[in-house]
C-alpha cells in the first residue's frame, strides 16, 4: 500500500503499472538527442595535439618518471582490527605464538594454520 492506494505487483514485487507493457519502444522517450557536431568541431584541434603528445609517450623505450604518481602509503594499510588479537575467542597466549612466529596481521594467517591449535 502506497499513499493508502493498493497497487497490484508481479512475484518480484515490482508495481504492476512499471512492467513494461510490450509494443514498440520509442527511444525518444528515453533520451534527448542534440546535434554536438560544432562542439566536436572546435575541440578537434585541441584533442588532435593531446593525442599525438600522448602517442608520442606511449613510443617511449620505457614509461617516463612522473613523481606525482608514486605511492606513498601502502595500498591495503593495516587497520586498527585487523590484528590477530581481535579474532573472537583468542587467547592471549596464543596472540603471543602467532606473533612469535611472525603473524601479526589476519590477512596474513596461512590458509593451512589449525588455529584450534593455538
Amino acid at each position: 500500500m502506497i499513499d493508502g492506494r493498493r497497487y497490484r505487483t508481479d512475484a518480484w514485487g515490482a508495481c504492476g503499472e512499471h512492467v513494461y507493457p510490450g509494443g514498440d519502444i520509442d527511444p525518444r522517450q528515453f533520451f534527448r538527442i542534440r546535434n554536438l557536431t560544432r562542439r566536436v568541431r572546435r575541440l578537434q584541434p585541441t584533442l588532435t595535439f593531446q593525442l599525438r603528445s600522448e602517442f608520442c609517450v606511449l613510443a617511449l623505450p620505457t614509461p617516463p618518471d612522473i613523481p606525482s604518481l608514486r605511492v606513498l602509503r601502502p595500498l591495503n594499510p593495516p587497520r586498527p582490527n585487523d590484528r590477530v588479537g581481535f579474532l573472537p575467542r583468542i587467547h592471549a597466549s596464543a596472540v603471543a605464538e602467532l606473533e612469535d612466529i611472525g603473524i601479526q596481521l589476519i590477512r596474513d594467517i596461512p590458509g593451512d594454520l589449525i588455529l584450534t591449535e593455538y
